[in-house]
């Protein structure tokens, strides 16, 4: 099944979002090796509990598969 980012919550996809667009092109690496640190580098720690949600929930290879859609 193809990973899609209507999976997941509204607050999770803005998260998700917000995280891609801080992070540019390599967005899906900064992520899962944020995910293996269990770490967040970015400029909104009060939402990387979300993040940390996706990866319990549908893991890396959810987010390999993921192709996130123009906004």
């Amino acid at each position: 099944m193809k990973s899609n980012i209507n999976d997941l919550t509204l607050e999770q996809q803005k998260a998700l979002r917000l995280y891609a667009q801080e992070k540019g092109k390599t967005w899906k690496q900064n992520l899962a090796d944020d995910w293996l640190r269990a770490a967040y580098r970015w400029g909104h720690p009060d939402k990387s509990y979300l993040l940390q949600q996706i990866r319990n929930q549908y893991g890396p290879s959810w987010l390999a598969d993921l192709a996130m859609p123009k906004q």
